[in-house]
């Protein structure tokens, strides 16, 4: 509650009051002395008077001395009473002096600890007080954040809850129809298992029936695909097989059945054909050919069935060039393809029986060249 010139004011009033209270204590002290005490000045003058009045009947010429001490009473009496009448007139509360000092005491403190002067402070109080409400604004907005996330969290429980039992009960067909697809593909005795493990790493939130729940950026399932590629072997995550070409088909069944809902642009394929051939391969080149119905593929291979199912052939080829080994890209067109699928079929000098066999399965495959 400081007023601009307060402090001013307040030293000001403390030096009357302070003046004030030294008048009334020797004020009545004067009066003490002169009029009221039992040794005052009137009391002695009393005495004095009684002394010469003896004096006088003793000798007439003290008489005069006599008149001089009643004038002497009259005027101490009169200064006496003069100095009661003036001090009684000060208006003096002790409670109220006290409460100047400590306001006045308070003020230089908060001076000390703040600096400047009373403007400067009033300027720094308004500071504080609109940084108060902005806290208490920040405090109802950050409740209203809280109980918002709140409710998110439930909701995201319960979709997260709904999204597991969904996943559950299509993991049984999805296991079916990729272990179908890879039996297919040449991994003989191959089968397909989903893994269901809760998530340790996400963040608890309240389960809709009780507890918590710890959902994470997927949900609260920890998914991992297990598969076997060998019969009488146990199933291993997908992430542990050791075969490239293994590895590659149990993908190509994947995104066989997932080509309609899968987002991925382009897939690689490197050494799908690794041991296999025959009706296999061409299994395999017809999956891929479904897949790149909807995305682009890239497939790197030895195997004449497979590559003959592709739109487009590029030709790798490694050569010296200063000292240092360049790989060189190029598509094949034409009657190249043939001459290339050709030597996928009988080596570096095809024959004539295999350049005839090239041209048959790139026109089989639908790519006939003239």
């Amino acid at each position: 509650e400081l007023v601009e010139g307060e402090d001013e004011r307040l030293e000001s009033r403390l030096r009357l009051l302070e003046h004030a209270e030294k008048t009334i204590e020797l004020g009545g002290e004067a009066i003490e002395l002169a009029y009221d005490g039992d040794v005052s000045a009137v009391h002695l003058i009393a005495r004095a008077r009684e002394a010469l009045a003896r004096l006088a009947s003793l000798n007439p010429d003290f008489e005069p001395l006599i008149e001089n001490l009643d004038a002497a009473e009259v005027a101490v009496k009169e200064m006496a009473e003069e100095l009661r009448s003036h001090v009684s007139r000060i208006d003096l509360d002790g409670s109220d002096l006290e409460a100047m000092r400590d306001r006045l005491a308070r003020i230089e403190r908060a001076k000390r600890k703040y600096g400047g002067t009373i403007p400067e402070l009033i300027a720094r109080l308004e500071r504080l007080r609109r940084s108060l409400d902005d806290r208490e604004e920040t405090e109802a907005l950050l409740a209203g954040l809280k109980e918002e996330r709140t409710r998110k969290a439930e909701a995201l429980a319960g979709l997260a809850v709904d999204l597991s039992a969904r996943r559950k009960k299509t993991s049984g067909a999805f296991e079916n129809l990729v272990g179908e697809e890879i039996r297919s593909l040449g991994i003989e005795g191959g089968a397909f298992k989903v893994v269901f493990e809760e998530t340790e790493d996400g963040e608890e939130v309240a389960a809709p029936g009780g507890g918590t729940l710890s959902v994470g950026e997927n949900g609260i399932d920890e998914v991992e695909f297990f598969v076997r590629t060998n019969p009488g072997e146990n199933l291993l995550p997908l992430r542990r097989i050791a075969s490239g070409g293994e590895i590659s088909r149990v993908m190509l069944a994947l995104k066989s059945i997932l080509a309609g809902v899968d987002e991925v642009g382009t897939l690689v394929f490197d050494e799908i054909d690794t041991g296999i051939g025959g009706s296999t391969a061409e299994t395999v080149a017809l999956k891929l050919r479904q897949v790149a119905d909807s995305r682009q593929v890239v497939c790197i291979t030895h195997l004449p069935q497979i590559a003959v199912a592709a739109d487009l052939h590029l030709k790798v080829e490694k050569a010296m060039r200063g000292g240092r080994t360049a790989a060189r890209v190029h598509p094949v067109e034409g009657k190249r393809r043939i001459e290339e699928v050709a030597r996928m079929i009988d080596g570096r000098r095809p024959s004539r029986s295999a350049m005839t066999h090239a041209r048959e399965i790139l026109n089989k495959a639908g790519k006939s060249v003239a």
